[in-house]
């Protein structure tokens, strides 16, 4: 930026600012400030709708992406693990009932139990696994928070939702 002297008629140094290429630089910030923006998403709310299906399929992927669809060439070793179930089970006033956390086959007492099974079982490598729960339709949101928020704090990114096996 350049600064240029100028005497008045009083014999004072009197100093002007270009403002032209400052007004540049304002814009230039402006235009990068909005090109850049990304807003960030709440965190904690979740569009859940559980779906009103009877009973829940699970179906398994035929093609695994990055692979070759002809069967001529070997195929490298791919292991796939697939997704651990948790099913939460509603007493009907809506909460949680007695026993109502289920892990596979594995029944939980409580949540502390759901995220310390999961600890144990994701260790090192949380992003290979994926959790589906499958609530009551009639237990209430909270509890499902709940589950995600172990279920996150065990490390696991892959959260989906399913209808219940039973057909509640």
């Amino acid at each position: 930026m350049k600064f240029h002297k100028t005497r008045s008629t009083t014999g004072e140094a009197k100093v002007e600012i270009q403002m032209t290429p400052m007004l540049d630089m304002i814009f230039q910030l402006l235009v990068f400030f909005i090109l850049t923006f990304k807003p960030v998403i709440d965190e904690g709310q979740f569009g859940v709708n559980m779906s009103a299906m009877q009973g829940g399929t699970s179906v398994l992927p035929t093609m695994v992406p990055g692979l070759p669809d002809s069967g001529d060439e070997p195929l490298p070793d791919v292991q796939f693990i697939p997704p651990l179930r948790v099913r939460l089970a509603a007493s009907p006033d809506g909460s949680l009932a007695a026993g109502g956390i289920q892990l596979g086959d594995r029944g939980l007492p409580s949540m502390d139990y759901l995220l310390f099974e999961l600890r144990g079982m994701v260790r090192d490598s949380p992003e290979d696994f994926e959790i589906v729960i499958e609530a009551d339709p009639k237990l209430q949101y909270q509890f499902i928070v709940q589950a995600v928020n172990a279920i996150s704090h065990a490390g696991v990114k892959k959260i989906n939702f399913g209808s219940p096996a039973g057909g509640s």
